[in-house]
Order: structure tokens, then sequence, then C-alpha cells
């Protein structure tokens, strides 16, 4: 732990709470990751491993030095209460802690206290809000605005930094880490969430092209690309069925075709070896934040259908001739994020 947390009560007489970082933090872990990089140089100029471990390596320094830097911290608080209030529809549905300038420092943060219980927490959830599901699908909807049309999102979402309040609100907390989706970035995750359903294995292969999860192709090898997803999905398929009707039939479910399973790998393989197939950082902690996400849903709403329910913005239709939810203008990803109709009142 790099800092502790105290409840306090300011002189002024607001509930705070007092965010302290330990002496010595920013030094030590500063020298630590400073020699770890060197380190990481060295055997890349020996030749020992490639440059990606000292890619990894920066990446992991500067995110650390982030989580670390409590100006920055109360900056993206600051900031996130912005993008909140740049949404009317989520005056009094989303909140944020304010940030006491006057009271914090390099090594001290200090911020409202907010009164709730975590996402987690079902029983605590329905004192406050009577119907869990919607809470859920607020904080969703938020953080997939966020996602799409901040500068930022919020990338610890775990159940002690999302929460729902006494009076019925969702409160987005701790901003140490977040991640940020570049515009063209964004619609490309829109073109893989309408792509992939359809079988469109073209528009699959466009769309992770934008996402940054391969090289630069030419037409005839975007071509290419897309023939092989649709090889290496098939092999997957096959393989899935296969289970299916063998565990019907009373089998072991586990019973795989070797040839098929052969297949599906070495498809798998040629694709990645072929297109220079990469995972972002930016992937990774976005798929993190949609694994709490699924956590949250098996608990409060294990029947939401979270990709065709209409109260979720990102499955709604863009209004016509307005560009709406999840369209692309100018660079930046529109989308409208409202509480669900059941609650608007």
């Amino acid at each position: 732990s790099i800092a502790q947390v105290h409840a306090a009560r300011l002189l002024s007489g607001e509930d705070v709470v007092l965010k302290v970082q330990k002496k010595g933090v920013q030094g030590s872990l500063k020298a630590d990751l400073d020699l770890l990089y060197a380190n990481a140089r060295v055997l890349q100029l020996l030749g020992v491993v490639t440059a990606e471990l000292s890619d990894v390596v920066a990446t992991l320094r500067s995110a650390i030095l982030e989580e670390i830097d409590f100006v920055l911290e109360a900056q993206r608080t600051e900031q996130f209460a912005e993008f909140l209030a740049r949404s009317p529809e989520l005056d009094g549905v989303v909140t944020v802690p304010k940030v006491y300038r006057a009271a914090s420092a390099s090594r001290l943060l200090t911020l409202e206290r907010l009164y709730g219980v975590p996402l987690i927490d079902l029983e605590s959830v329905r004192k406050y809000q009577p119907q869990p599901e919607l809470a859920l699908i607020v904080a969703l909807n938020t953080w997939v605005s966020s996602v799409l049309t901040n500068e930022w999102f919020h990338a610890d979402v775990h159940a002690g930094n999302l929460l729902v309040l006494t009076d019925g609100r969702v409160a987005f907390i701790d901003f140490g880490i977040v991640g940020a989706i570049p515009a063209t970035t964004a619609e490309g995750m829109l073109d893989f969430v309408r792509s992939f359903p359809a079988g469109d294995m073209a528009g699959v292969g466009r769309a992770l092209e934008k996402m940054g999860f391969t090289k630069e192709l030419s037409e005839e090898q975007s071509a290419a690309f897309a023939k092989d997803i649709g090889e290496v999905i098939a092999s997957i398929d096959s393989m899935t069925a296969d289970i299916a009707t063998t565990a019907s039939a009373g089998a072991a479910a586990s019973a795989i075709d070797e040839t098929q399973l052969n297949r599906a790998v070495a498809a798998v393989a040629r694709v990645a070896e072929g297109y220079g197939i990469r995972f972002p950082r930016e992937f990774a902690l976005l798929i993190k934040q949609v694994l709490y996400f699924d956590r949250y849903t098996s608990l409060l709403a294990p029947g939401l259908d979270v990709l065709n329910d209409e109260r979720l913005s990102m499955n709604r239709p863009p209004p016509p001739g307005d560009g709406g939810v999840s369209s692309v203008e100018g660079g930046s990803v529109a989308v409208e994020v409202l509480p669900p109709e059941d609650d608007a009142e």
C-alpha cells in the first residue's frame, strides 16, 4: 500500500477523507523502476531480449508513477466531474467526490466524503436502490460513455471504487489509474460490435486494424486477414458444436477431435504471426474493467441481456439524422447516456 485513508472534518464543517501518501514512497518506487528499466535496456542491447521487454517496463514505470501523483489524481477527479456536467441527463444520477485543493498537497489528497456501499453488496444496494440493476445500468452507461467520449476512462472500477450512495446515486472514486482510447480506435470498437454478431469477417478485420491489433495492412492483406479470421472462428465453432453433440450423447464433453484442435491452433498461430497481432495496453485495461462489470451483472442483474437491452446506450440506434448513439463525427464519438426510463422520474 502506498497510502492510508482517514476520515476527517474540515474546520468549515465538511466531512472529508484524507488520502495520505507514505513518506519516501515516490523516491523508492522511482529508483526501483529506473533500475528495472535500465536492466531491461541492457538486456536488449546484449540481444538477450527484444525491445518488447523495454516497452513493457517503460509502460509499467509510467503507470505506477502516475498512480502515486496525487496532483494528477486531483486533476482527473475534477475533469471527470466536468465530463459528467457536460451530460445533463447524468445530473443527480452519477457523481464523483469534490476535491478540496486548499487542503491538498503533493502527498495529501483531501476529498469529499461520500456515504455509500460497494456495488457487489446486493443487500445493502437494495436499501438505497430498490432495483439494483438500474444502478448497474447507469454505472455501465456512464463508463462506456467515458471510454468513447472523454479524454480517458476510469481503469480501476473494482468494488471499492464504484459505489451506490445512500441517496441512490452512483459514485466513481479513485482516479489513480486511467486509460485512453483514440477516436479512431473507439470507432473501430463500435465497428467490431456491429460486424462480429453479423458474421461480417471483412468488417471484423477492418475493425481490428482500426483498433491497432495488427500492423498496417494493404488492401490485399486486409482481405486475406478477413478470410483467415473466418477460418479461426469456423474452427472454434466446429469444436464447440462437437463438444455439445458429444455431451448430449452422454460421452465426455472433453472428447475433441485432435485434428480439429490442431487445425484451430495452427490457424490462430498463422494469423498472429502473419499479421503482427499485438495486444495494446489500453485494451488490457479495458478488458479488466469489462470483467468487473460482468461480475457486477451476475450479482445485480443476472438476467440482463447486455448486448441487446436498449436501456444500455451502446445498444440504442442513433436517432434519424442526428448521429446520436454510437455515431462518429469530427473524430469524436457521441454516446447518449440516459438513466433507464423506469427511473426517469
